[in-house]
This record gives structure tokens, C-alpha cells and sequence, in this order.
């Protein structure tokens, strides 16, 4: 059985798309001057200022920009209505928004803040209902527990199924989890806890949702990635978590 290519683990980087670059693909779809596209970059803004990746990089090109990138290219061949496809853009634009960045009450406050200006600009539609099925947004009962929050997030991700457009809130988790997995991937060496357990939850939480979706393309995609950060463990000699009971 021949071995599995040998990975340079230095040559990976993560997702990145400059201002410009990110311009032309809303310009290409139609939306770089769409009103509820711009009121959503505007808001996210606010929200994301001062966040950086592990790599050090601002969060807006390494992850909102290609995440939502990759949201343009899924709706391109849907059909989707404009004033839908904006709403969903809109959606991916502001898809950390409702992320606190850590576990401390100061930050489920700051995050609860930030759900009340979405509400404030955008009203409860489609733009917050898609934004918040997919987010973690936290109650101060569920801090220090870990399982309770994901229990909390996948009970969302079903229920988006009775809302319109609910789906998207699907498909942007999984985008969203394909951003992490990879940018993961591109500092495994410094971080590879990090990876094993984007690892574990993208195989044990967003791949039977992305199997569910049942756009190839898509689950093609996250395949790869999947088969990627599994090859970049082994060849670090991590057992990957996935087959630690085998």
C-alpha cells in the first residue's frame, strides 16, 4: 500500500484574502454595494476590532473575509434570489458576532452586547435568526462546561431548520468549521491540542451535518481538509482522536 505523501507542514497557510481581493468577489456576485451587505460589514467592524488569529494575522482577512468568500461560492449555483443571497452574506459577515472570545461573564456579556446591536440594525429576520443558530452565544449557567455548550449549540442548529432560510445557518457552520480546521492545520506544530480537538469536533459535530446538507461540492471540501488534518497529525505523531478507541 503506497504511503501517504509526506506533508511540509511550514508551506501550509492559512485562509487569507486582502481587502481587495474580498471587494472583487461581492462585486462579482452582485453585492459590494448592497445596502444590507455593507450595514453588515459596518456592525462587524465594530464587533471584530482588534481580533487576531493564532497566526497573528487580523481575523477579518484570515477567517470572516474567506468564510464568507466561501458562502458566495456556495449560493452562486443555488439560484437564490439577491435579496436572499444578501441576507445570507449578511448573515456570514456577522457569523462570530454572537462568538463570545473566551468563557468569562465580562465576554457572554460583551457578546449578549453585540446580539442587541444585530437585533437594533437588522431586526429579528433572517440576518439575526441565521446568525444566531450558528453561534455559541453562552448563558452564564453553562461556563466551565464544556458539553453543555455544545449540547446548547447543536439544539440550535436543529431548530434553524423551522426558520426561512434556516439551513444557511447549517451551511455557515460548516464553512466556518473548514476556516478553523485549516488555519489549525497551518499552526499544528505550535498548537497541535488545538488541532486534535477542532479535529475531533469537526468529524463528531459538522460532518454529519455537512452529510445531511448534501451539496457535494461542499462535502467534498471539507473532506479534504478532514484527510489533511489527519495526515498532518500523523506525520507529527499525534494519534489522531478519531482513532484512539480502535
Amino acid at each position: 500500500m503506497a504511503q501517504p505523501e509526506v506533508i511540509d507542514l511550514n508551506t501550509i497557510e492559512p485562509p487569507f484574502l486582502s481587502e481587495e481581493e474580498f471587494g472583487e468577489i461581492l462585486k462579482s456576485a452582485g453585492l459590494s454595494e448592497d445596502e444590507l451587505v455593507i450595514s453588515a460589514l459596518t456592525l462587524a467592524r465594530k464587533i471584530y476590532a482588534g481580533r487576531t488569529r493564532d497566526s497573528g494575522r487580523p481575523f477579518f482577512n484570515e477567517h470572516v473575509y474567506p468564510v464568507v468568500a466561501r458562502v458566495v461560492e456556495y449560493l452562486e449555483p443555488k439560484d437564490a434570489p439577491k435579496k436572499e443571497r444578501a441576507q445570507v452574506v449578511s448573515a456570514a459577515v456577522l457569523h462570530d458576532g454572537l462568538q463570545p472570545r473566551n468563557k468569562t461573564p465580562e465576554a457572554i456579556d460583551e457578546a449578549f452586547g453585540f446580539q442587541e446591536a444585530i437585533v437594533s440594525e437588522f431586526g429579528y429576520g433572517k440576518v439575526f435568526d441565521t446568525t444566531y443558530h450558528q453561534s455559541r452565544i453562552l448563558s452564564k449557567g453553562t461556563l466551565g462546561n464544556d458539553d453543555a455548550v455544545e449540547d446548547l449549540f447543536m439544539t440550535k442548529l436543529e431548530r434553524a431548520r423551522g426558520f426561512p432560510a434556516g439551513e444557511y445557518s447549517r451551511v455557515i457552520e460548516a464553512i466556518d468549521r473548514m476556516n478553523n480546521l485549516l488555519s489549525s492545520i497551518a499552526n499544528a506544530q505550535a498548537l497541535p491540542n488545538k488541532l486534535q480537538k477542532y479535529d475531533h469536533k469537526s468529524r463528531k459535530k459538522t460532518l454529519p451535518i455537512v452529510e445531511e446538507i448534501g451539496d457535494e461540492k461542499l462535502l467534498n471540501d471539507f473532506n479534504a481538509i478532514l484527510d489533511l488534518s489527519e495526515r498532518a497529525m500523523r506525520q507529527m505523531g499525534i494519534i489522531p482522536p478519531q482513532t484512539k478507541a480502535a
